[in-house]
């Protein structure tokens, strides 16, 4: 629960407020969005590294215009397939 309502009492809610303000309105499927949280739920993961290494990294991810938290799941996922255990979502 998001301060004391339930997920589609919260969806219904951020409907009403958008149409209510007079904001840009656009549709909110529930489902669509609960079925992206199951399988994309993300957790925080912190850990400290070289200060050169960081900035480097964050060299390349501008250079490739991606997300730095996008190349570090492909990094994991590499280093998973080059000990032969294959990333599977569960």
């Amino acid at each position: 629960m998001v301060c004391g309502l339930g997920f589609v009492a919260l969806m219904r809610y951020l409907e009403y407020a958008l149409l209510r303000y007079k904001c840009q309105p656009f549709l909110i499927d529930s489902n669509k969005v609960f079925k992206y949280s199951m399988f994309m739920a993300k957790i925080s993961y912190n850990t400290r590294m070289e200060e050169e290494l960081i900035k480097q990294f964050k060299i390349l991810a501008i250079e490739k215009g991606k997300r730095q938290n996008e190349l570090l799941e492909e990094a994991i996922k590499d280093i998973l397939k080059k000990y032969g255990k294959n990333f599977q979502k569960s």
